[in-house]
């Protein structure tokens, strides 16, 4: 699979019994279906996403593609405890999220 921000090649992690796709250049993650609902339950999760702090160099990006099914990725704002953005594909539910972003969200819970 190739990211969806950088178009580098995305390694597959096994992390705990969950799989999830990080891209060798940007750092970024994409999320399957209930990867995230899964990862939220494991201890240490946050460790998958190596960014120290959010690299929003490509959240101005509009036309992101889905990497699994080639539908244009939505924009998602999370506000609290500190802003940042991450993308959703609305067909096949999967997310997108930039160094540093899942950190963030694993924070959340």
């Amino acid at each position: 699979m190739d990211c969806p921000k950088c178009a580098a090649t995305m390694d597959v992690i096994d992390f705990q019994e969950v799989s999830i796709d990080r891209c060798v250049n940007c750092g970024g993650i994409w999320l399957d279906y209930l990867e995230l609902e899964r990862l939220r339950e494991l201890p240490d999760a946050a460790s998958l996403d190596l960014g120290d702090e959010v690299d929003a160099s490509y959240d101005e990006m509009v036309y992101v593609e889905c990497p699994r099914c080639y539908s244009i990725l939505d924009s998602e704002e999370k506000s609290e405890p500190t802003f940042f953005r991450y993308e959703v594909c609305r067909t096949c539910a999967g997310s997108f999220f930039d160094a540093g972003e899942l950190k963030r969200m694993l924070a959340r819970t």
